[in-house]
């Protein structure tokens, strides 16, 4: 990840750069030192042996894969403030709750809490509750219980939503 800064500075200057996989110009024994390891590089540089990496096709999938979540991030929000504008403005009332947040606590419990008898219910059901295996005076483990991993997520970390 160091190299991404230089990269940045190069680049801005005009240089001509060109990132290799580091597999294709695997070093000949003998060659150990990074003065001989940058004379390598350049004399293969220098007679066209090294191919540039194939990035170009995976950014453009990250790309377009960003643009298709911003996309469905819009929509869902846009439903959310059209049909439960109510419950998200309650839910985004609670500390640590944001837009994205609250629209997966909707989504995963529905705008009805009604379903759940009491607080004790609703946090066995989303996993957060501690399990209560004891035997003979013995507790055998005290991690929480299988849920819906997907509401675990929002409610015990906080995401950061930018629009």
């Amino acid at each position: 990840m160091y190299w991404i800064s230089i990269w940045n500075i190069l680049e801005d200057m005009g240089f001509k750069l060109v990132l290799v996989n580091p597999y294709l110009i695997k070093q000949l024994p003998g060659r150990k030192s990074d003065v001989k390891d940058a004379q390598w590089i350049a004399t293969l540089l220098q007679k066209g042996l090294l191919k540039s990496s194939l990035l170009e096709l995976p950014f453009q999938e990250f790309d377009m894969l960003s643009r298709q979540s911003n996309m469905c991030l819009s929509k869902m929000e846009q439903l959310c403030i059209e049909q439960y504008a109510k419950q998200m403005r309650l839910l985004m009332a609670i500390p640590g709750i944001c837009n994205i947040s609250a629209m997966i606590v909707l989504t995963e419990t529905g705008a009805d809490m009604k379903v759940f008898e009491n607080s004790s219910k609703f946090s066995g059901w989303t996993g957060l509750r501690p399990r209560n295996d004891e035997s003979a005076g013995k507790y055998k483990s005290t991690a929480t219980t299988k849920g819906n991993r997907f509401l675990q997520a929002v409610l015990v970390q906080r995401y950061i939503y930018y629009h």
